[in-house]
């Protein structure tokens, strides 16, 4: 089995949705790369060169993917949060916080607001 990224690829993965599920590529990302590259979106992994796969690793290298990338994202609500910035008052409350109504247009985060104080509930009662 080969691994790429840090992740285990089967023998029938297409290259372009693999590079789809890595966290920090997107589709337009990730076509744009195939198409730096010179390969096919649909080509399958394991019909490409070693070289070319030895150059993508070296390519990415250059990014933050995956788990540095949620460990980045974290650090930084951490950080909003520490600070008790209005952003991070905001997230800590379940509400929105880039200047959305919140008297009739926030039902979803509403309903997660009121899912996660259960959560919360529960964890503390036990």
């Amino acid at each position: 089995m080969v691994t790429f990224l840090g992740r285990h690829i089967t023998q029938t993965a297409r290259l372009g949705p693999f590079l789809d599920s890595i966290y920090g590529l997107g589709k337009n990302s990730s076509k744009r790369i195939c198409k730096f590259m010179g390969l096919s979106y649909t080509a399958s992994i394991l019909s490409i060169d070693s070289e070319k796969i030895v150059y993508l690793q070296r390519y990415f290298s250059d990014f933050k993917l995956e788990a540095d990338l949620r460990r980045l994202v974290g650090e930084n609500l951490q950080f909003k949060l520490k600070l008790q910035s209005y952003r991070g008052l905001r997230l800590s409350q379940g509400l929105p916080s880039r200047g959305q109504r919140t008297k009739t247009n926030s039902r979803t985060s509403k309903k997660f607001r009121i899912l996660n104080k259960r959560l919360v509930y529960n964890i503390i009662e036990k």
